[in-house]
């Protein structure tokens, strides 16, 4: 049936707001002036699609324009996601923060230190889903809309769960800035001297054997296991299997099978537009080739369960002669490589004092290192780089987007604090 002929459609947005009287400080029953909640959300990892904020406004009009884009049925074949620019990041939740990185940091391994940008959790006040579109919406307090897409059926409202999630105040001694608040450590230096230390990346954990694997690698590779599994699965749940113990009953599945793992190539299939390397993918992944990758990966099933379970899915992603290794890396293969100043002119967060410093100066070491290159000079050298007329222009550059609006650098905009 063409999508512009159901007239049920109508593409409701869900929120899953944070209401304000549950995490403002009051006086309690008890006399004690604290919240009756904190934001508590749940770590998370993985790829997602980014809409570039000159994209997106203030978040309606653009959204009402892959409404109609949607349920146009000119783009049925082409998808509608071809009509608006998209970005891939790798997304984490981390410390009370939502770092974006670029996406080969799911290979090479990520510290807050090298994030494009991130946004402190409190200040997203709400986080809206749409399953048909496969969108997430995050509302902050500034106003500003940072819009997410999935080309995994559900995986929004994942996200949106993990991101929203509270608790109640204190619950596990935790304090509601915890070590990320802006007011619990204002030791920059120190600050930076934390973040110099890395979580292991997908290929830190795959030149491993699967059995020494560490914290961090595992989350990677687990992540990306659950993408897989729940890429068949309803909106916004995950997959399902009989209990073992009680037939009738269902339970959270922990095993995938050859459907998963081809409607997970065909959806990172789908956010490849570039037309020379989908045709190098197809030349490797095809549904012989993902069979022939469930199949051989069982031997890794050491302990007989006779299903795919995560255990297997390491020890396949583990084995450089394995099938299994060679689709899932190639279909990860579908972002494009662009600069830092590209992905820096998309992304905007909010950032902290302490976070727009500590990027700062991150950026300036990449000045300096770019510099050198191009001068061909080594790292080491002390030698002073004169260019007037780029300088100059550049200074003006910055007091022209000073007076025209917010407070920005190096295309970052800085909603919610100003530097002074």
């Amino acid at each position: 049936m063409p999508r512009s002929s159901n007239k049920k459609t109508k593409l409701t947005m869900v929120g899953m707001p944070a209401k304000e009287s549950m995490y403002e400080y009051k006086t309690q029953r008890d006399g004690a002036f604290r919240p009756l909640m904190i934001r508590d959300p749940f770590p998370k990892r993985g790829l997602l699609q980014f809409q570039a904020t000159q994209q997106t406004g203030d978040g309606v009009a653009s959204l009402e324009a892959m409404k109609k884009a949607f349920l146009d049925d000119s783009n049925a074949s082409l998808g509608w996601e071809y009509k608006f620019e998209w970005l891939e990041l790798f997304v984490v939740i981390e410390r009370s923060h939502l770092y974006f990185y670029r996406p080969e940091c799911m290979f090479t391994g990520f510290n807050p230190r090298d994030a494009l940008a991130s946004i402190h959790i409190p200040e997203i006040i709400n986080a809206e889903t749409q399953s048909d579109l496969d969108i997430l919406d995050l509302h902050t307090k500034s106003g500003k809309v940072y819009r997410f897409h999935s080309q995994q059926k559900g995986e929004v409202a994942r996200w949106g769960f993990a991101i929203m999630h509270g608790s109640i105040y204190n619950a596990d001694g935790a304090d509601d800035e915890g070590a990320d608040g802006e007011d619990a450590d204002n030791d920059i230096w120190k600050r930076l001297n934390e973040r110099n230390q890395a979580s292991g990346g997908l290929d830190s954990a795959i030149s491993k054997p699967a059995d020494r694997l560490e914290e961090s690698e595992n989350a990677v590779l687990r992540e990306l296991f659950k993408t897989i599994m729940n890429s068949n699965a309803a909106a916004g749940s995950d997959k399902k299997m009989p209990n073992p113990d009680n037939p009738s009953r269902m339970i959270d599945a922990d095993y995938f099978d050859t459907a998963d793992l081809m409607k997970w190539c065909s959806n990172r299939l789908n956010a490849c537009a570039d037309k020379k390397r989908r045709k190098a993918i197809e030349k490797v992944v095809t549904q012989d080739s993902i069979e022939e990758a469930v199949n051989s990966c069982m031997v890794h099933d050491h302990e007989n369960t006779g299903h795919l379970t995560y255990e297997v899915f390491r020890g396949g992603m583990c084995d450089f002669t394995s099938k299994m290794r060679e689709v899932v890396l190639t279909m990860l293969n579908t972002f494009d490589k662009l600069e830092d100043w590209e992905y820096l002119e998309k992304v905007s967060g909010e950032l902290t004092t302490q976070e727009y410093i500590v990027m700062y100066h991150r950026h300036l070491q990449q000045v300096a290192k770019a510099c050198r290159k191009q001068l061909h000079q080594d790292d080491d050298e002390d030698v002073f780089i004169t260019n007037k007329k780029q300088v100059i222009q550049a200074k003006l550059n910055g007091v022209e987007k000073e007076v025209e609006g917010p407070v920005s650098y190096t295309h970052l905009t800085l909603p919610t604090k100003r530097i002074v």
